[in-house]
C-alpha cells in the first residue's frame, strides 16, 4: 500500500466485514460498539449501528424505501468471523466508540477503488463485495458457506422481496 500498511489497514477491515456481512458501505461506516444500550429502534440513534460483543449482535438502520426516513432498524448475527475482524483490528478500532472517525463513508468506496486500480483489477465496486457475501450465505457449509435459506438470507441483507435478493446471488 501506498501510505504504508498500517496506514491503510482499516481499509482491509471494512472489506472483510463487508464481504463477511454483505453490509453497504455506508451501513459499515456507521458501526460503532454498543454502549450498554439496548438493540432497538428506540435506543440506537437513527441512521447508527451498534455493535453488542456480548449478545454477538449488531443492531443497525439499514435502507429500506418502504419505511419512514428510507431506512429500517434491523439486528443482524455478529458472526464469529466477523467477530475476529474486530478483535483483530483493535489497535485501530479500540473498543468503544465509532469504529471508523473519518468524515463520510465514501472514502471507504473512494480507498478500495484506488486499492484495486493498484492491483489492476478493473471494474470491481465495494458494492461487489456484498453480491459475494450473499452469494456466501447460500453456499453449503461443507464449501466454506453459511448454508442459509432464502428467507433466512433476506432477513440478513434486508432484501424487501424476493426478487430483489435475485439480482444479489451469483
Amino acid at each position: 500500500l501506498p501510505d504504508g500498511p498500517r496506514r491503510k489497514q482499516w481499509i482491509m477491515y471494512a472489506i472483510d466485514i463487508a464481504i463477511i456481512t454483505g453490509m453497504r458501505m455506508g451501513e459499515i461506516f456507521t458501526l460503532e460498539f454498543s454502549d450498554g444500550r439496548p438493540l432497538t429502534a428506540e435506543a440506537v440513534p437513527f441512521g447508527r449501528g451498534y455493535i453488542d460483543l456480548d449478545q454477538n449482535l449488531i443492531g443497525l438502520w439499514r435502507k429500506n424505501k418502504k419505511f419512514e426516513g428510507g431506512k429500517k432498524f434491523t439486528i443482524i448475527p455478529l458472526w464469529k468471523d466477523v467477530r475476529e475482524v474486530l478483535l483483530r483490528g483493535q489497535d485501530y478500532f479500540g473498543t468503544t466508540g465509532a469504529l471508523f472517525t473519518f468524515v463520510d463513508a465514501d472514502r471507504i468506496g473512494d480507498t478500495f477503488a484506488r486499492l484495486c486500480k493498484k492491483a489492476g483489477i478493473i471494474g470491481l465496486r465495494f458494492h461487489d463485495l456484498r453480491h459475494e457475501a450473499t452469494s456466501r450465505m447460500f453456499e453449503p457449509k461443507h464449501l466454506g458457506g453459511r448454508g442459509m435459506s432464502a428467507e433466512q438470507v433476506i432477513v440478513v441483507t434486508s432484501h424487501s422481496s424476493m426478487d430483489q435478493l435475485q439480482t444479489y446471488i451469483n
